[in-house]
């Protein structure tokens, strides 16, 4: 039987990075302040002069949602990487290895069948104008004060998402063994 955790994706765009990290440090800050373990992470990302998206900043515990274990596989960054794959190159979510991208592929995409075709849709042409963005993914009890912690957005959207979270740790053990089977020894 599978078990599912219903998760709230909060997506903001910025005009600027700078104001996307800033809301990113208030977000983590209101996870210090009211010590919500295991309630949400961040991942904030934005433009280079190339034109392409890069995430700049994550924020993620190491076993955040459902008792997931392992840092670099937070739900934002899965659905951050699922709107702009390119966007995982350089951060530790693709483990440093060439070839270790099925089970990366494989997160990110149980993170956007669980928010869903228009909804994605949705979120992705919210950052098709933006320079920057911040996306969160929380439990229902913390979303509204992560939400409100973002104060220097210009467009929020707010999706719920079920996510099979036993078929997403199958998918994150993959990407380790992957990560595991390629790195040099």
């Amino acid at each position: 039987m599978a078990s599912s955790e219903t998760v709230v994706f909060i997506a903001g765009s910025y005009v600027d990075a700078a104001s996307a990290k800033y809301d990113f440090r208030a977000v983590r800050d209101s996870y210090y302040e009211t010590n919500a373990l295991e309630e949400f992470d961040c991942a904030v990302l934005g433009r280079q002069d190339t034109g392409k998206v890069k995430i700049f900043r994550k924020f993620e515990r190491s076993t955040l949602h459902g008792g997931l274990v392992g840092p670099g596989w937070g739900l934002a960054t899965g659905l951050a990487v699922a709107l702009f794959p390119a966007a995982a190159i350089g951060t530790n979510f693709l483990v440093g290895t060439p070839g270790g991208h099925g089970g990366v592929s494989a997160f990110a995409g149980q993170v956007a069948a669980g928010v869903g075709r228009k909804d994605l849709l949705a979120t992705g042409a919210m950052f098709d104008s933006a320079q920057a963005g911040l996306i969160a993914a929380a439990t229902e009890a913390i979303a509204p004060l992560v939400r409100s912690a973002m104060n220097g957005v210009d467009e929020v959207l707010i999706v719920e998402a079920l996510i099979d979270t036993d078929e997403l740790a199958r998918n994150i053990r993959e990407a380790y063994r992957e990560a595991i089977a390629q790195s040099p020894r």
